[in-house]
């Protein structure tokens, strides 16, 4: 039986506010013992690991090593707004995918949802504006988003030189290709057909 992930911890000045930040943030609550050294968020209903905020003498000084992605449940410049007004900042806006960091500087993502096929046109104009619903480029394109606009935040390169296909640069509009399925993460090859026999 392999190991999971109890619970994710971050270092703080303030564990109390960065933990009513992030509980807000998910939709849950802090744990009613918590105090500004040390914080306790549980995970929200959908699952996922529980949160522990823990006061350090030190602050943060250099981008995080690792971060999350979160998922809007409409479209990313509603979600944006709202975790603006709970006291996060952006770092690199875009339509498909927005870096922002939590009062501490703590950076993490916020990135559209895929539109399922099934929808409709009019459903897909409303949660997708700029017409990008292909879900079988999406896990490519976000990974190249993430590591273009988290440079570009840094100051360390440009963004647009990074952006995936299918998404709103000018560049890759022009282009248009869709990626073999194999470049896609988890992906498996289609299988190959069999040829019919008369």
């Amino acid at each position: 039986m392999a190991a999971y992930i109890k619970s994710v911890t971050f270092d703080s000045a303030d564990a109390l506010v960065l933990a009513r930040f992030w509980a807000a943030a998910l939709g849950t609550d802090v744990d009613e013992e918590s105090t500004s050294d040390k914080a306790f968020v549980e995970a929200p209903g959908w699952g996922g690991p529980n949160m522990w905020f823990a006061r350090v003498p030190e602050g943060k000084t250099a981008k995080n090593r690792m971060h999350f992605d979160l998922r809007a449940p409409g479209t990313v410049a509603d979600e944006v707004a709202r975790l603006e007004a709970l006291g996060a900042t952006v770092l690199h806006a875009g339509d498909e995918l927005t870096v922002m960091a939590d009062p501490e500087g703590n950076e993490f993502c916020v990135e559209w949802r895929p539109v399922p096929e099934t929808c409709t046109a009019s459903e897909r104009a409303r949660h997708h504006p700029n017409g990008h619903s292909r879900p079988r480029d999406t896990a490519y394109r976000l990974r190249r988003h993430i590591v273009a606009a988290l440079t570009s935040a840094w100051g360390e390169g440009d963004a647009s030189n990074e952006p995936g296909p299918g998404c709103g640069h000018e560049r890759c509009r022009a282009t248009r290709r869709r990626l073999p399925s194999d470049r896609v993460a988890g992906a498996q090859p289609a299988p190959q057909r069999q040829p019919r026999h008369a």
